[in-house]
């Protein structure tokens, strides 16, 4: 078995979702999605493809018929399918190579937009658009998901393209040699690719998204696609067969193998980043078996059964796992990579106790049920099909596997006297989360197997019922013990839980960890993301070389237990919100800020907003009572500091933030004129209405300027809610003509996302979306010059100011 970490994507996966979350929320702070499953649930999609001119006749589990969208002549070009989430999918397996739910359909079929498609759909359907939260906002959000598919969808037809195509005739001659035929290889979309710049000029061709594709690592900086990674030319001059990966007829992620490897230890690439799992079911096996490649996958579809491929990924990802559950049965049937190999004794070992902790860390998180197989009579299930694997042959194979409980029961006869306890403690687990029946049956084997008491054996599993085992996790001497051993020569501990608040998307969840070396000396105290702790990446990360893990790798994760269980009785539970404005907490209503929560009750500085460590978190209310007709006197003298059309527009737009949420103004305030005119003065000077930071002395804290990435800045206006957000100091023309060029780019990004209330859509690998963030605020732009151009001029205030228009600034107490 070779599970090794190829040159691109070295990360395992670990993506939460392969669809968007629905979000209810507060009006005023989130975002409702489309309702998309009534309107799915309403319309009948093999209706509209009979409308659409195709007769559909029934084969298995699925419809199929003549493509109605590119009028082949093919009559199982197309077919119609349940997808995971119940709805009608379909996919067109010749000249589309392409698919979707009915939604997709109807946009191809009409030449609509997804606004255009839904609308069409609901007419259908008698639906109210409003019943569907039809809103600027939620179509933006999905439009921008679908653009990202999209992409996806027309790599996957220009690689299905090449590999049917004069380029991969040597491409399709080796994968008709590894046994799967023409019909296979189309119902997978499987692909040629030869590392150039071919998939970009495609996607250039037929208008899509650049940016995604380069984003999302399609296409490269230099215009070659992503099996060019790692000198991926070289790796293998004769090209690439690519697999995409495909969930509910839509292409998630790519990865992809050396036709002809020039090092066949180098012979995969994958998108950067995380990477995925393969799954290949077919309509109506509610089994799954589980290989290690995509050949054996499409191997096992192709005689009639489902399967998944674990790509070189260890560890599944906790949706995949949910998925994987879901089926009736799943066996694990991983390579015989001691087929027919010559090695020494010492290496044979080594593949025996890889294959065996492989087998351990998936059947734990699996299941005790999960069906284990014996070592296969070849290599793999691609060689199998080779020399002659049918349907029976390999149900007759799977009869012989075993329960991964009833293995472990059969080791405890082989293990050590000090291996035994913890050996026992796993299957009493597993027993605890059996189904009663089952339980009962396993209950009476352990005590014959094992001769052990079935009271000993009730009190063990009530051990984990009660507290999950909480009470073998210990800090003792200043180290993390569990069950008694040390895990390593320090302690830590999780102090809070805070659920971090953005506002719109859904709360993550982060830790902050205090700990010690055992030798007395204290440790930084870290924050951390929860997704991230069980990686136990921040333990180098933040403390360095001298707290050691003196675990094996394949054991680590006992360490993120102990570390939670011992937190369990004293960590504290929080909310953190990372925004200001309006919000509700706890029924409460009130403005955010740096110092707390302003509401009719006063100021409650119990409420803990983190704005980072930044200028942004000067916009602070004060603590203190204030004299309210002091504090309008003072609000209404700003208005003296300069000529009116110069200091009532950022007057009025101090006062104008806060409703933001009720009435957006969907344009840039661009305060503008030369060095030392006092522009960006004057305007600090009004963001002093919402904390008095910003300006102290002559000096004056910006709360973000155009030096910073586009990132930082689309996070402080997505950050900034309610308020009103400088971001100073727009002059290109002092800066190179590189950064210019940038800076320009950022300026344009910054005022079509004002105008548009809108921001770059993003989403994960698995195309799940990922956080959302549009401007929430009034931004004002200070520059040397106005910003023009011909879309820009309609979404910009200007207000000019010239040098010597500023009145002197008392230096009194009362000024």
């Amino acid at each position: 078995m070779n599970l090794k970490q190829d040159a691109a994507g070295r990360n395992p996966a670990a993506s939460e979702e392969h669809g968007t979350k629905i979000v209810k929320a507060h009006h005023t702070t989130k975002i409702n999605a489309l309702n998309l499953d009534l309107l799915l649930s309403k319309i009948e999609l093999a209706e509209l493809v009979e409308r659409a001119g195709a007769k559909l006749h029934r084969s298995g589990y699925e419809m199929r018929c003549t493509c109605p969208l590119h009028k082949g002549d093919n009559p199982t070009a197309f077919s119609i399918y349940k997808g995971d989430d119940g709805h009608d999918r379909w996919h067109c397996h010749t000249k589309c190579a392409a698919g979707g739910d009915t939604i997709e359909f109807v946009r191809r079929w009409r030449g609509l937009d997804f606004m255009g498609a839904v609308k069409y759909m609901a007419d259908h359907a008698s639906i109210n658009l409003e019943e569907l939260g039809f809103t600027s906002e939620s179509i933006q959000a999905e439009t921008e998901r679908r653009k990202l598919t999209d992409v996806f969808n027309h790599a996957a037809r220009y690689y299905s393209s090449q590999l049917w195509s004069d380029a991969g005739k040597s491409a399709r001659a080796y994968l008709f040699k590894r046994g799967l035929t023409e019909k296979t290889l189309r119902e997978a979309g499987w692909g040629f690719g030869r590392s150039d710049k071919g998939l970009l000029q495609y996607l250039q061709k037929v208008g899509a998204d650049i940016t995604l594709a380069k984003e999302f690592g399609l296409v490269r900086a230099d215009g070659m696609d992503f099996t060019a990674n790692a000198n991926g030319q070289k790796a293998s001059p004769d090209g690439y067969i690519v697999y995409p990966h495909l969930w509910n007829g839509r292409s998630s992620y790519f990865s992809a193998r050396a036709l002809k490897p020039i090092d066949p230890d180098d012979k995969s690439r994958n998108l950067p980043g995380e990477r995925q799992v393969y799954w290949a079911l077919v309509p109506g096996d509610a089994n799954l078996i589980i290989v290690e490649g995509q050949t054996d996958a499409e191997s096992l579809r192709q005689i009639g059964r489902s399967a998944l491929a674990l790509c070189g990924m260890g560890n599944l990802p906790a949706f995949e796992i949910e998925l994987i559950k879901k089926r009736r049965a799943v066996h694990l049937v991983l390579d015989n990579d001691l087929h027919k190999l010559k090695m020494s004794a010492c290496e044979q070992d080594k593949i025996r106790k890889r294959k065996a902790e492989t087998t351990r860390r998936l059947c734990d998180a699996l299941g005790a049920l999960t069906m284990v197989a014996a070592d296969l009579p070849v290599k793999d299930c691609n060689e199998w099909l080779q020399n002659g694997m049918t349907l029976q042959k390999l149900e007759q194979y799977l009869t012989a596997a075993r329960p991964w409980l009833d293995l472990l029961i059969e080791q405890c006869k082989s293990v050590t006297p000090s291996e035994l306890n913890e050996q026992l403690q796993i299957i009493t687990r597993h027993l605890s989360e059996l189904p009663d029946v089952v339980q009962s049956r396993y209950i009476n084997l352990v005590e014959r197997k094992l001769n052990l008491g079935r009271k000993d054996i009730k009190r063990l599993m009530d051990q984990q019922d009660h507290d999950n085992g909480a009470q073998y996790s210990e800090i003792k001497d200043d180290r993390l013990h569990f069950m008694g051993d040390p895990l390593g020569n320090f302690w830590a501990k999780i102090s809070h839980e805070l659920m971090v608040d953005d506002g719109l998307n859904p709360p993550n969840v982060r830790y902050s960890i205090n700990g010690g070396l055992a030798s007395g000396q204290s440790l930084q105290p870290v924050q951390i993301d929860a997704c991230s702790f069980s990686k136990l990446d921040w333990i180098p990360d933040n403390w360095g070389m001298r707290p050691i893990v003196t675990l094996p790798p394949g054991k680590s994760y006992l360490l993120a237990r102990a570390i939670q269980e011992i937190s369990m009785d004293c960590v504290q539970r929080e909310r953190l919100y990372t925004f200001t404005g309006w919000h509700e907490h706890n029924g409460q209503r009130g403005f955010l800020s740096a110092s707390g929560l302003l509401s009719a009750d006063g100021l409650n500085d119990q409420i803990r907003v983190d704005l980072g460590s930044n200028n942004l978190r000067h916009f602070a209310m004060p603590k203190e009572q204030t004299n309210l007709a002091d504090a309008v006197r003072a609000s209404l003298e700003f208005l003296c500091l300069g000529p009116r059309k110069v200091t009532a527009p950022l007057w009025a737009a101090m006062y104008a933030a806060p409703l933001t949420s009720l009435r957006p103004l969907n344009a840039v305030l661009s305060v503008y004129g030369t060095t030392q005119s006092g522009k960006s003065t004057l305007a600090h000077l009004a963001l002093t209405h919402f904390g008095t930071g910003f300006i102290q002395g002559r000096d004056y804290h910006a709360p973000i300027d155009w030096t910073s990435t586009k990132t930082a800045i689309e996070a402080a206006m997505f950050l900034a809610k309610d308020i009103p957000l400088v971001i100073d100091d727009f002059a290109p023309q002092f800066s190179s003509l590189a950064d210019a060029r940038d800076m320009q780019k950022k300026a344009h990004y910054v005022v079509r996302s004002v105008g548009n209330r809108s921001a770059r859509g993003r989403s994960r690998s698995d195309l799940s979306q990922q956080t959302t963030r549009f401007p929430r605020g009034l931004v004002i732009m200070t520059a040397e010059n106005p910003l023009i151009g011909q879309s820009i001029v309609g979404r910009m205030l200007y207000v000019g100011v010239e040098p010597g228009c500023q009145v002197p600034i008392l230096c009194t107490k009362d000024k």
